[in-house]
């Protein structure tokens, strides 16, 4: 094998290394140098696109926001403020059209072929209210829409009835509405100042209707009255051997009473007082179960005095004990 000589070594233009002048010190070019170096191909008009070349991509559209508008907090409370009065105006318009009330109507009327309409009416409790009343209050009729009912209204008319205490009403679907009455029960007969005769409930109320039939109930006679009769039924009642015996009592001036026992002509007339009634009623019990005054042929007990009782015998020449409770004598006291 030879040894290799410097004619064997082919150093190209390119690889030369430069020992002087500008170039002294710089590094020998790349092929990467030698590709950068090379002069960028330019396209003509007539030229051919390369398979590399690609169209350049279009910008992106920019999107336009809509212009925000800044509004005071006033201006807010205003606009809000617009927009209800022109919701609330636009319903009334509406409401006072009377459209609500055709389509309510005609809701109903669906509903009454589909079956559910009023097909008899229950009703308990009635003793003195007439069927045509409750009929009349209740507004219903065979028929009517049983869901177009206003249970509440109904109720409010039927106790508006004189002789109606409470009232419930209720509807039971399909068909049927029941009624069930709580009537005023009278526990007196009260004497008009025309002579009339009204039954009275415990409040004071006026019950119309025949007073046949009642006569086992006290009468009460003159102005206010009825008013104070349940206070005079309880007072009574603190004595139950006593309170059957009273046929009448009659208010005086509207502050006191007067009672008429055992019969209303020609029996025991008893003055109690305006203040302490139940305390001589009490007093006057005692008198009679330990006395028996009517055995003594009293007429009149005035007991309007604490400290005192005033007794009047009877005296048929003079008629006293007979006079009806209607004109029974004026308080003197």
């Amino acid at each position: 094998m030879r040894r290799m000589s410097d004619a064997d070594i082919v150093i190209l233009p390119g690889d030369r290394p430069c020992v002087s002048g500008a170039g002294a010190g710089t590094r020998p070019k790349t092929d990467v140098d030698r590709a950068q170096a090379r002069p960028k191909r330019t396209r003509d008009a007539g030229t051919a696109k390369t398979k590399r070349e690609r169209a350049p991509k279009p910008a992106p559209k920019s999107k336009r926001r809509p212009p925000r508008i800044w509004l005071t907090p006033v201006q807010k409370i205003a606009a809000i403020g617009l927009l209800l009065v022109a919701l609330a105006g636009g319903g009334a318009v509406w409401w006072h059209s009377g459209a609500p009330a055709r389509l309510g109507n005609d809701m109903l009327a669906l509903t009454a072929r589909a079956g559910f309409k009023v097909g008899r009416i229950v009703v308990t409790g009635r003793d003195r209210t007439t069927n045509a009343q409750i009929v009349s209050a209740l507004g219903v009729r065979v028929g009517t829409p049983i869901l177009g009912i206003d249970l509440a209204a109904a109720q409010a008319r039927l106790q508006a009835i004189p002789t109606v205490a409470l009232a419930r009403v209720e509807r039971h679907l399909p068909g049927t509405v029941t009624v069930a009455l709580t009537e005023r029960q009278p526990v007196a007969v009260w004497q008009r100042p025309d002579g009339t005769f009204t039954l009275i409930g415990r409040l004071g109320h006026a019950i119309p209707g025949p007073v046949s039939g009642y006569g086992a109930l006290p009468l009460v006679v003159g102005p206010g009255a009825p008013k104070a009769t349940a206070a005079l039924l309880d007072m009574l009642a603190t004595e139950p051997g006593m309170a059957p015996r009273v046929k009448a009592a009659v208010r005086v001036g509207e502050r006191r009473w007067n009672l008429f026992l055992y019969r209303i002509k020609g029996g025991l007339m008893v003055e109690l007082p305006e203040n302490g009634a139940e305390t001589a009623w009490r007093r006057l019990a005692r008198l009679e179960g330990d006395h028996g005054l009517t055995r003594r042929g009293i007429a009149m007990v005035d007991l309007r005095l604490p400290d005192r009782m005033i007794l009047r015998m009877s005296d048929k020449t003079k008629g006293g004990a007979g006079k009806s409770p209607a004109r029974a004598p004026a308080d003197g006291a």
